[in-house]
């Protein structure tokens, strides 16, 4: 008999992926029943090839597909435990191979051996049309066709065909999946014969022992990922640009397969160059937004991160955008909630662990700290331009840093150290803001930075952020600003403390003609630079450099500030140290007395100035003793009038 036409699903069964010989649905005669024709359909036989719709769903080149046996082996074993697997990536925004990793195991593992009854893929979004459509096409007869229609609920729909499927086991993917409660679960199938994969970038859908989560690549096999597309040869070249390309692309497989195929189309483009390109224009680079037709994705990295996105609460975006304002670095919570105190603890913790967490959009990686992926990082950083507080967030962050700044002692100690740790690139990233802060605190980061690393003894790394202050105020403030000056002062007091005294001396002197130029020859602050250039003429055993200016900082101490004022004491104070290493001690025990006891009324006994001048004082008073005893006067009046005066200052602390 002749084929019927009128179907035209019915017409090409038989050139599909694993198709085999079909017998169509045959008419013998009609039948005539008064004025009606009546056909009689005879039974059909089903087609015997196994079920696949894949397509051309993932890699075209399997070589491509590295990195991921473990992975494969992990997802085999869960299958065989449990009836439904959800594959969540750890980065989760799109991009991280969930789909391709199932792809991969129903063309390696899955098809030849384990599920005779086929593979169908279905998107988690249209499901159930998936579905109808590959039944429709593979199994259900015109008669089948005819009582679906018949049915009316969803639910009812999906039961109908998956009862109708060919005999043998069947692996069913659902493909990125938002909603499985409500809108997956009662649509998947029963019975021992299926095994259900779920791709999703929610950890939350099912318990984690269904779950395998998947990560980034990791460096090596991000860098063998990149060899695939732009050869050996070319990667070996640049191998290290390579490997810094691969981390600033955060070993994200879309990322680097797309960055690959277009360095593969730029044969003139060196790798370096991509990172400038990288740098320069970020998630909107050409190279992340253009998907080639070699590279089988949907959509670059940036538009598989709004998936995402879009589903957020106001309230999560708005706590993403101020992630993104922190550097690309562990973040410890309380900054953030520093940064949004008008916010309830316990509404920034549901968009955390409710929304972004979930999602992948943040990771934690221990109590109280969080992280972003750099490309989620960047993400969020653009997304700022579009958040309507975006700026206020952005200062939010920066007044946070100021403050946490603005805790770091001059000297800071071990417990100093420790507490602002997880703060450090956080104020490094800071710096990069400066001109976004007031007047008065945009130097605090850089001076921050700079005691912590000197603390460690981190020598040019304090440099580099003292150099950065200076550079910052001067551009600002201008050459000539009292605020240079004492960035010049600073970086001068570094050099010092390093024994750099040739490179130290001119940034004093500059600090010094500045001062005396804007503030005036008797200002306290001219006096200070007074003070630090004679020290550091003292350090030199240039003595006689230094005297006259120890003087005249104590004259103007003493007309401004009064001669019972802390700073009035130091100069005192450095006055006795120079005629101590000149061996004046007269004079010296004299001066000595004298700012201890100018300390000690107005600080106190307990205070550091207090200790430390104490200190120095039983310092010299033993040089004093040495040198008598040398020329054997232990006897002698002076000497026991110098022990006693040691014993009453003990006694009176």
């Amino acid at each position: 008999m002749a084929k019927n036409n009128d179907d035209p699903k019915e017409i090409n069964q038989s050139n599909r992926d694993g198709g085999d010989n079909v017998a169509e649905d045959k008419f013998i005669g009609d039948k005539i029943a008064g004025d009606k024709i009546v056909k009689q359909e005879q039974p059909r036989t089903l087609r015997t090839g196994r079920i696949n719709n894949l397509g051309r769903l993932g890699i075209e080149d399997p070589s491509r597909f590295v990195g991921r046996d473990g992975e494969l082996r992990q997802l085999d074993e869960k299958l065989g435990a449990a009836s439904v697997v959800a594959i969540a990536g750890v980065v989760g925004m799109g991009g991280v191979g969930k789909s391709e990793l199932v792809v991969q195991f129903a063309r390696q593992l899955g098809i030849a051996d384990k599920f005779p009854g086929g593979v169908v893929w279905l998107s988690g979004a249209r499901l159930l049309a998936d579905l109808i459509a590959v039944a429709e096409s593979w199994f259900l007869t015109k008669a089948d066709r005819v009582s679906l229609d018949q049915v009316e609920s969803e639910v009812g729909k999906a039961q109908f065909c998956w009862a109708r499927w060919p005999a043998g086991a069947v692996l069913v993917v659902v493909d990125d999946v938002v909603e499985f409660r409500s809108s997956v679960e009662p649509l998947l199938p029963g019975g021992e014969s299926f095994r259900v994969l779920l791709t999703t970038r929610d950890r939350r859908l099912l318990p984690e022992s269904c779950c395998l989560f998947l990560g980034v690549l990791t460096r090596e096999k991000g860098l063998e990922l990149l060899g695939t597309w732009i050869g050996a040869e070319r990667l070996e070249r640049e191998l290290d640009i390579a490997g810094e390309l691969v981390e600033r692309l955060g070993r994200l497989p879309l990322a680097i397969e797309l960055v690959g195929a277009y360095l593969a189309r730029k044969l003139d483009l060196s790798l370096a160059a991509m990172g400038s390109r990288l740098d320069g224009k970020g998630l909107e680079t050409r190279a992340l937004t253009t998907v080639p037709s070699m590279v089988r994705a949907e959509r670059g990295v940036a538009a598989a991160f709004e998936l995402s996105w879009e589903v957020l609460s106001a309230g999560a975006q708005r706590l993403a955008v101020l992630l993104g304002c922190f550097g690309l670095a562990t973040v410890p919570w309380g900054l953030v909630e520093q940064c949004l105190l008008e916010e309830d603890g316990e509404e920034l913790e549901e968009w955390r662990d409710e929304e972004l967490l979930p999602l992948n959009l943040l990771e934690r990686q221990g109590e109280g700290l969080y992280r972003l992926h750099p490309l989620i990082w960047a993400f969020f950083g653009e997304k700022r331009a579009h958040q309507q507080d975006g700026d206020a967030l952005q200062q939010g962050f920066l007044n946070t840093l100021v403050s946490v700044a603005k805790t770091v002692p001059h000297t800071p100690t071990l417990s100093d150290q420790d507490r602002t740790r997880a703060s450090v690139p956080h104020l490094e990233h800071a710096t990069q803001f400066t001109d976004q802060i007031n007047e008065d605190d945009y130097y605090w980061p850089f001076i921050a930075l700079a005691r912590l690393a000197e603390s460690q003894s981190l020598w040019q790394r304090a440099v580099q952020h003292q150099q950065n202050a200076l550079e910052t105020t001067e551009t600002r403030q201008g050459a000539t600003h009292p605020d240079t000056a004492t960035s010049l002062n600073n970086l001068a007091a570094l050099y010092e403390s390093q024994g750099r005294y040739s490179d130290a001396e001119p940034l004093y002197r500059r600090s010094l003609e500045i001062r005396e130029e804007q503030l005036g020859d008797n200002h306290p602050d001219t006096a200070t630079s007074l003070n630090n250039l004679a020290a550091l003429y003292e350090s030199q055993g240039r003595y006689s450099d230094a005297e006259p200016l120890y003087r005249r900082s104590l004259e103007i101490r003493e007309e401004q500030l009064g001669d019972n004022h802390p700073s009035t004491a130091i100069s005192i104070w450095c006055l006795a140290s120079l005629h101590h290493s000149q061996q004046k001690f007269a004079l010296a025990e004299s001066e000595y007395l004298h700012c201890l006891d100018i300390f000690s009324r107005s600080l106190g006994d307990e205070h550091p100035y207090s200790q430390k001048a104490l200190s120095q004082f039983k310092s010299f008073l033993q040089k004093v003793i040495e040198k008598i005893q040398t020329a054997q006067l232990s006897d002698h009046p002076l000497t026991q009038a110098i022990l006693q005066q040691l014993q009453n200052k003990e006694a009176q602390k």
